[in-house]
């Protein structure tokens, strides 16, 4: 839960973006940077929590199932051997009935992650349009159209690639995005 609070808090950051248009195309390279970022950023942390939600959930399993077998050998001693089997049996199944519960929260979390993943780059993706339409309106940006117009597409090309599973995007869509924030940054 601490993660996924984490979350909404870079979410409320994406809200709070000040001066997104700029008055440079410095600036909106800067800004458009930010939006993204934020975006890989939640996506990787929804990732990392989630591994570390499924290895904790498995040593959690093969601790259980170990638990099982050692009260069943306790069990053992004194009682016959279809007693022992069947004790042995239902504990294997609570262990079993609690991994699932565990999974399923675990999925529930993730799923609920990749749809925020998703909003963030949405709003992002919406937040770039609108500084890019500010950014073409201001008559002091008209000479440098064409370099605001390749930025703005490699950015959108990137930013629709961030997901969980590929949090900066594609390496291609990266290395573009990255070279003409670069060349706008100069």
């Amino acid at each position: 839960m601490k993660v996924f609070a984490a979350l909404c808090a870079s979410i409320a950051i994406i809200y709070a973006v000040p001066g997104i248009a700029g008055e440079s195309l410095s600036t909106f390279a800067t800004n458009l940077a930010l939006l993204r970022n934020d975006c890989a950023k939640q996506a990787q942390a929804i990732r990392d929590a989630n591994q570390q939600a499924t290895f904790k959930e498995q040593l959690d399993l093969e601790s259980d199932q170990q638990k099982a077998r050692l009260d069943a050998q306790v069990y053992a001693v004194g009682h016959g051997s279809r007693e022992t089997t069947q004790y042995y049996l239902d504990r294997s199944m609570a262990a079993s009935k609690k991994d699932a519960a565990r999974s399923e929260a675990i999925s529930n979390q993730f799923k609920a992650g990749i749809q925020a993943t998703k909003q963030c780059v949405i709003d992002a993706k919406q937040k770039g349009k609108n500084a890019y339409a500010y950014y073409k309106d201001n008559r002091e940006n008209r000479k440098q159209d064409g370099e605001a117009q390749s930025l703005i597409v490699a950015w959108m090309a990137n930013l629709e690639e961030i997901s969980v599973d590929n949090p900066q995007g594609t390496e291609s869509t990266k290395t573009a995005w990255n070279t003409e924030r670069i060349k706008a940054q100069l």
